[in-house]
């Protein structure tokens, strides 16, 4: 990104910047103050009798109401041109395909070669999921796409157990790297040290094993059962044979199929992403099938989780002042030429309404 912009563009944006954003703040604190003070007049001159009304209304040929209506007008002018400049560039954000800062990408790379470097000195047993999943399926191992977050791998609880997450607590500390309990879920995120979160990690999601009952139908023949995965507590009816399937899981919300009868996960299949080596569930296609529907081969990315990079910070993450002052430029230089002409619009138009109610006063 940064060699194809001219020097002189930046430094441009940055006087741009500079000075309106200075006005922008005088203008919004002066004219604040003026709307509060007309308030203030109007509220008070409806308290005084009624001759008195009449007089005040004669000596001011200009109504305390339009002069509220005029400064209302320019804040709303301001409103709608900061929303449609900073609409307009998510969009032209959403057309790039949403991508993080390079900074960002490379410490998320190194985050998560660290990590499944330490997995497999230890030699714990783990499978990518969800994005990462979607993009080895596509042939995407050399390096995760510029508009995702983070790498997820999965692993089982009892591979998991207390005296391998020390280890793999220690040998991160050795490599200025930290690993957090995410409060309440099976979710362990590891950081590079001095990195808060949201911002660059390794997900580690805890499966465990569990037997879960299934109803089918006695009717059916056995190749063409639909098996559905279900509570013992939902198993009411007498009409329907049960059995009992092994699966692994993690109820986390943000899971769509948090069961996996465990034949689509073991055995695991050996692959190397990002230069790392890893594995994927054994039906690793329906896994992705179950978890994004019958077009998960297919990239999507959505307004969504651009609004969500940029709300996160992920598209500013570590990136050089001059480039934050560009976009600020950029950002100011629009809203101001879209005000200048949203306010000229808006003015004319309520000077006429003020002209035609004071020609109705003088036929009066």
């Amino acid at each position: 990104m940064e060699g194809w912009i001219p020097s002189w563009f930046i430094s441009l944006n940055w006087f741009l910047a500079c000075i309106p954003c200075i006005a922008f703040f005088h203008y919004i604190i002066l004219h604040t103050n003026i709307l509060l003070r007309c308030i203030t007049t109007t509220t008070s001159s409806s308290s005084l009798p009624s001759h008195d009304k009449t007089s005040h209304h004669h000596h001011h040929h200009h109504p305390q109401h339009y002069i509220i209506i005029h400064h209302l007008t320019k804040l709303t002018a301001l409103s709608i041109s900061i929303t449609l400049v900073l609409g307009i560039a998510l969009e032209i954000y959403y057309l790039n395909k949403c991508p993080n800062s390079l900074p960002f990408r490379t410490t998320t790379h190194e985050t998560a070669t660290t990590a499944l470097g330490i997995l497999n000195d230890l030699s714990v047993p783990h499978w990518l999921m969800f994005g990462n999943l979607l993009f080895a399926l596509r042939n995407r191992t050399e390096s995760i796409p510029s508009s995702d977050t983070d790498v997820d791998v999965a692993v089982l609880s009892s591979d998991f157990h207390p005296a391998v997450f020390q280890s793999l607590e220690e040998r991160l500390n050795e490599r200025n790297y930290g690993i957090r309990k995410a409060a309440g879920r099976e979710l362990y995120q590891i950081t590079k040290r001095g990195i808060t979160l949201p911002g660059p990690r390794f997900d580690i999601w805890v499966y465990s094993e569990a037997d879960v009952r299934i109803a089918s139908s006695s009717s059916s023949s056995s190749q063409a059962l639909s098996l559905q995965l279900m509570e013992d507590t939902t198993l009411t009816s007498t009409s329907t044979s049960t059995s009992t399937l092994r699966v692994v899981q993690n109820l986390d919300y943000t899971i769509r199929d948090p069961k996996l009868p465990i034949d689509r996960v073991f055995p695991l299949r050996p692959i190397r992403y990002l230069n790392a080596s890893t594995s994927l569930p054994n039906r690793a296609e329906t896994v992705a099938r179950m978890e994004y529907g019958a077009n998960y081969m297919t990239p999507v990315t959505t307004r969504l989780e651009c609004a969500q990079n940029v709300t996160n910070g992920y598209c500013f993450y570590d990136v050089h002042i001059k480039w934050k002052g560009a976009f600020l430029g950029f950002v100011i230089s629009g809203v101001c030429g879209l005000y200048r002409i949203l306010i000229g619009r808006l003015s004319g138009q309520q000077r006429q309404q003020s002209s035609g109610k004071k020609w109705d006063d003088r036929e009066v």
